[in-house]
């Protein structure tokens, strides 16, 4: 891999400090997806929604690439606290911030991720 931001992310995620890797216990949203055309990343999202807004949210990766362990996280850490519509509008600036450099595949990534969780939230919204 040569995206070195996306590399040393990754790397990160396991050195044990990782709080957003994993199964919520308490989730009352429950989403997995194919995220690519190869249907390699198979992406979990548990999440605890409330009054229509993200209180927690945690993922798994099953035969990810480490572009999408990188997106997911970074989607969980963007979220907090958010409803759907500010989901919709987490944008490239807002991610590079986090991972504190640019990566178009990884951005790619990531958009898929927000668009899953973003489907999901709307059975949590006020009719």
């Amino acid at each position: 891999m040569s995206d070195k931001r996306i590399k040393e992310y990754f790397q990160n995620l396991f050195s044990g400090k990782n709080k957003n890797m994993g199964v919520l216990e308490n989730a009352n949203l429950v989403v997995e997806g194919r995220m690519c055309a190869d249907n390699r990343d198979m992406l979990s999202l548990y999440g605890v929604i409330e009054e229509g807004r993200v209180v927690a949210l945690s993922y798994v990766c099953r035969s990810c690439d480490p572009y999408m362990f990188v997106a997911a996280d970074i989607l969980c850490r963007l979220s907090a606290g958010k409803s759907r519509k500010d989901i919709d509008k987490l944008d490239k600036i807002m991610y590079e911030e986090i991972l504190k450099g640019s990566s178009e595949i990884g951005y790619d990534h990531f958009v898929l991720a927000r668009r899953l969780l973003s489907r999901s939230m709307r059975k949590f919204e006020r009719s």
